[in-house]
């Protein structure tokens, strides 16, 4: 519906996106909750709350005729809108409540479960969510990649302020770099200006 451009199908697409995430979370997820209090595990259970990714709405694709299907709206880039996604960690008696103001990365989850469980030393990829509530981990670079029909087409560094996108497999790689306090919504590519270090 959205390759006919209106605004009446994009509106149609998000009612229809909106109802699909209320009901995960507020059927599906609240009934979990639900059910650990139910059962007394509510105190014992930790719960982490994440996205696989996040949206677009085929707002950097001009043509919307090029719009194809599902995959350009939340798998065909790595812009902000698909990959910062929520991350909530509730853990009652074990890690008090906070925001975690540096990068972190949906790898920290495993860690952060590992160590809530009591098994800290596990050798994994991330940081744990509660070192870094604590201060005990900065930010690290986050990376990200993207295919198409199976090829590799997209890989992304954001290490804020900077992150740059460099696109794959076509004539010859071509970067986009984007200052992110500056720019937020990734608008105005300064491939010149990014540190190369």
């Amino acid at each position: 519906r959205l390759q006919d451009g209106s605004e009446e199908a994009y509106e149609s697409c998000r009612a229809e996106y909106r109802e699909g995430v209320e009901y995960m979370s507020e059927m599906l997820l609240a009934g979990l909750l639900a059910e650990l209090e139910v059962t007394g595990l509510a105190e014992s259970t930790a719960v982490v709350f994440l996205s696989d990714h996040g949206e677009s709405w085929g707002e950097r694709i001009p043509d919307k005729q090029e719009l194809k299907g599902i995959y350009h709206l939340h798998g065909a880039t790595l812009y902000d809108e698909i990959i910062r996604v929520p991350l909530i960690v509730s853990a009652p008696g074990r890690a008090a409540p906070c925001v975690v103001d540096t990068q972190v990365s949906s790898v920290d989850v495993v860690p952060t479960l590992l160590q809530l469980a009591g098994l800290p030393g596990v050798d994994c990829d991330g940081v744990s969510l509660l070192a870094r509530a604590a201060g005990e981990a900065d930010g690290e670079p986050v990376f990200s990649f993207t295919t198409d029909r199976g090829s590799l087409s997209q890989a992304a560094i954001r290490q804020p302020p900077w992150k740059l996108i460099r696109h794959l497999g076509e004539a010859e790689d071509r970067d986009e770099a984007y200052r992110l306090d500056l720019d937020p919504g990734e608008l105005e590519s300064r491939a010149g200006e990014a540190p190369v270090d």
